[in-house]
C-alpha cells in the first residue's frame, strides 16, 4: 500500500479527526439508546501547504492520479510526536507472531491483549520499522526454556530473574542435552539413554524415539530444511528424525570426533560443533557426509552451542567457557571470555534481538552485551548446576484476542481520496486544503 508523499511537507500537526459509529434508536418516552458500533475510531484527515511551486503540485498531482482518485486506499503518517492511546494493532489468529503498529518513531509502547497489559521482553518485544510503510512492529517472540542436569527438569524462564519448573524427570533420564521447537512442538534430547521427548505443552513429556543403537546422548538438536535432526555421541554421528518414532543416519561418525554436540542452520546451510577436538563442521547433504570448515580453536576441545545472532554464526566452548564469533570462512574470533568459574557455554539461544547463554558449573543464564561481556540474568536453578540447552516457544496471540497499543510517535492512518474526479485547476486551487477520508483502521 501507497504511503503519502512527505515531500512537499505539509503543515504539521495535521487537522485529525476521530469519527466513531453510534447506533442511535429513540423510544416512546422521549428518551434513546446508544450502541457502539465501532471499537475503534475512523480518522478523517486535512493535509495544510502554504504555497507550492508547479513541481511540488505535480508530485501530489500523480499521487492523486495513481490512486485512482478514492479507489485506493493509503496510508498517512502525521509527522509529529504525540500521545496515542487505545490504539488498534490487530486480531490475533493463533498462528501470527508480528503485527504492525500503527506508528513510527515510537516510544513509550505499551502492548495490550484485550485490555490486559503486557510485560515486554517477555511477552512481546518492539521492532523498530520494517512495517508496512515503514511502521514499527510488535513481535510475540515467545518464552526461553531451559533443559538441565543432573535431574533432567524443563524450566521457564519468567524474563526477569528467575526460572519456573514445568516438567518433572523423565524416569532415568537425568539430562536434557537439547532442546527444538518443530513443527510448532518442543522437543527434547537426553541422556543416559539417549532418547527423543516430545512435551505436552503443559507438565509432562512424551516419548516419540527410542534410543539410537549404541548412541546414549542426544547431545544437539535442530530443525533444518523442514526436518528435525539430531546429533549423538558416543560416536558423533548425525541422524533425522522421520516425525513418527524412528531416526535415519545422514552423517557417520567425523575422524576421532565423538561428539556432535552443538547444531545450528546458517546461511541455508547445517553446522555441528564437535568434540574431542573442538571442531565446527558443515554438512552436505548431497553426499551425507561433514566437511571441516575451522579447526580446534587453542584449546577449546568441545563447541558446546551454535546459535545465529545479529546474521552471525557464534559458538560457545569447554573448558574455558568462552564466546566466539566465525568468521563465515575458517576461523573464529573470540568475543566474550570466560563467566567468571563457569567452564562449560552449554546453550547459546538468539531472542528478542538479545543473545542468551547457558551455563555450567553453576546451571545460570546470562544476557551478552553485544561486546566483549556477559551479564547473569538468571541464578542457579537450585540443585541444577548445568542448563545444557535452551529453546524459544513462540506464543502468538489466540484467535479473537484484540491487540492494543499506547505510544509516543507519529501515528499512521488509512485514509482515502473524498473526491473520485477532479480537474487539476480545481486541485491546484484547493491544493492547500486535500481533503483525506480515512476507511478502515477498526476490528473486524
Amino acid at each position: 500500500m501507497a504511503t503519502f508523499p512527505t515531500d512537499p511537507v505539509p503543515n504539521y500537526p495535521l487537522d485529525v479527526e476521530p469519527e466513531w459509529t453510534t447506533l442511535i434508536s429513540r423510544v416512546d418516552t422521549g428518551g434513546e439508546q446508544r450502541k457502539q458500533k465501532s471499537l475503534f475510531p475512523r480518522y478523517n484527515v486535512k493535509v495544510k501547504y502554504n504555497a507550492l511551486a508547479n513541481a511540488k503540485m505535480q508530485l501530489l498531482w500523480d499521487f492523486y492520479l495513481a490512486r485512482k482518485g478514492s479507489y485506493e486506499a493509503f496510508y498517512i503518517y502525521d509527522l509529529i510526536s504525540l500521545v496515542h492511546d487505545g490504539q488498534y494493532v490487530g486480531t490475533g489468529d493463533g498462528t501470527t507472531y508480528v503485527f504492525d503498529i500503527p506508528g513510527a518513531s515510537t516510544t513509550s509502547q505499551a502492548i495490550y491483549l484485550n485490555n490486559v497489559e503486557q510485560t515486554e521482553g517477555y511477552n512481546y518485544v518492539i521492532f523498530t520499522g520494517g512495517g508496512v510503510s515503514s511502521s514499527d512492529r510488535v513481535n510475540f517472540g515467545g518464552k526461553i526454556y531451559g533443559g538441565t542436569n543432573p535431574t533432567g527438569k524443563l524450566y521457564e524462564w519468567d524474563a526477569s530473574t528467575t526460572w519456573v519448573e514445568v516438567a518433572d524427570q523423565l524416569g532415568s533420564e537425568t539430562q536434557i542435552l537439547s532442546l527444538a521447537v518443530h513443527s510448532s512442538k518442543l522437543y527434547g534430547g537426553t541422556g543416559p539413554t539417549g532418547k527423543l521427548y516430545e512435551w505436552n505443552d503443559s507438565s509432562a513429556w512424551a516419548l516419540v524415539a527410542a534410543q539410537l543403537g549404541s548412541e546414549t546422548e542426544i547431545y544437539s538438536l535442530a530443525v533444518h530444511a523442514s526436518a528435525l535432526y539430531g546429533g549423538t555421541g558416543p560416536t558423533g554421528k548425525l541422524y533425522q528424525w522421520n516425525d513418527s518414532s524412528a531416526w535415519a543416519l545422514v552423517a557417520p561418525q567425523l575422524g576421532s570426533e565423538t561428539g556432535i554436540l552443538s547444531l545450528a542452520t546458517y546461511g541455508g546451510s547445517l553446522y555441528g560443533g564437535t568434540d574431542v577436538n573442538g571442531q565446527l563442521l558443515k554438512w552436505d547433504s548431497s553426499s551425507s557426509a561433514w566437511t571441516l570448515v575451522a579447526p580446534k580453536l587453542g584449546s577449546e576441545t568441545k563447541i558446546l552451542s551454535l546459535a545465529v545472532h545479529d546474521s552471525k554464526l557464534y559458538g560457545g566452548t569447554y573448558p574455558n567457557g568462552k564466546l566466539y564469533e566465525w568468521n563465515d570462512s575458517d576461523a573464529w574470533a573470540e568475543v566474550a571470555p570466560q563467566l567468571a568459574a563457569e567452564t562449560y557455554a552449554y546453550a547459546l539461544k538468539s531472542h528478542n534481538g538479545n543473545l542468551y547463554g547457558a551455563t555450567g558449573l553453576n546451571g545460570k543464564l546470562y544476557e551478552w552485551n553485544g561486546t566483549t561481556s556477559w551479564g547473569s540474568v538468571a541464578s542457579q536453578l537450585g540443585s541444577e548446576t548445568q542448563i545444557l540447552s535452551l529453546a524459544i516457544i513462540p506464543v502468538p496471540p489466540t484467535a479473537g484476542d484484540i491487540i492494543t497499543v499506547d505510544f509516543t510517535g507519529y501515528l499512521r492512518m488509512r485514509v482515502r481520496f473524498t473526491n473520485d474526479k477532479m480537474t487539476r485547476a480545481m486541485f491546484y486551487k484547493d491544493i492547500t486544503t486535500i481533503g483525506l477520508d480515512m476507511t478502515g483502521l477498526k476490528a473486524e
